[in-house]
């Protein structure tokens, strides 16, 4: 999944013409691309911090899988944390260790998941001027929490805490770490992302048969689904 930058100008996306999946940047009307990364794993879901001067992404290679940070222009990449998620063995779940808009909005912090001892996966969030780590939901056992987003003003982040072959939409509010339910169903609703003014929220779902994108009104939970077709639509 790419990530469009705070100006719109840019967007940043994995690619595998090296043979692994590595991260380009291109103009979004075209143009040349710039090739930002080059490791011997896989770097993928890139997201741009708020103020468009770095890119966060998931580098996975075997059973290894951490976070990294690099600029846009390329060069040397700084790993911050290890989701202790194996890569291999868990690619599915690798793949939601970031969310849709994992930085704060002051760009001072960023949410991951990472594996507990139990096996189950926590949201974590790292101060990136001190590396200081803190857990911030605490999934029942089997859970896992992923695919952590802020909402714009910062009051708030959404999840999904997957269990027994469905995913529900979660909130944790900021100011006192209280998780709170916001869609528990059947489905599998995934990717979620909040709309600026945060009374909306995006996600895709199996609510309508094949993978759909569908908007949820926070305050009310009234369900809009936005696509429709034959295909699977992802990461909105």
């Amino acid at each position: 999944s790419g990530s469009l930058s705070p100006s719109a100008d840019l967007l940043v996306y994995g690619h595998s013409e090296h043979g692994t999946m590595d991260l380009y940047v291109q103009p979004r009307v075209g143009g040349p691309k710039v090739r930002i990364t080059d490791g011997d794993g896989d770097e993928d879901l890139p997201r741009w911090s708020r103020d468009g001067t770095r890119i966060a992404y998931l580098s996975g290679h075997a059973t290894d899988c951490a976070i990294f940070t690099t600029s846009p222009l390329g060069g040397s990449a700084t790993k911050l944390v290890e989701t202790g998620i194996p890569y291999i063995f868990s690619f599915w779940t690798a793949l939601s260790a970031l969310g849709t808009m994992p930085w704060s909005p002051n760009d001072e912090h960023l949410l991951f998941s990472r594996k507990l001892e139990n096996d189950d996966v926590a949201i974590f969030r790292v101060d990136l001027a001190t590396g200081e780590e803190r857990q911030v939901t605490f999934p029942p056992t089997g859970a896992h929490d992923l695919s952590a987003s802020w909402s714009f003003d910062g009051d708030s982040v959404v999840f999904i805490r997957a269990h027994g072959g469905t995913s529900d939409l979660w909130l944790l509010s900021t100011s006192d770490d209280e998780e709170r339910p916001l869609l528990e169903d059947e489905f599998g609703n995934m990717d979620p992302a909040f709309l600026p003014g945060d009374e909306h929220i995006i996600f895709r779902s199996t609510r309508s048969g094949l993978e759909n994108i569908w908007g949820i009104h926070v305050p009310t939970g009234e369900l809009s689904q936005l696509t429709s077709g034959g295909g699977k639509h992802w990461y909105p």
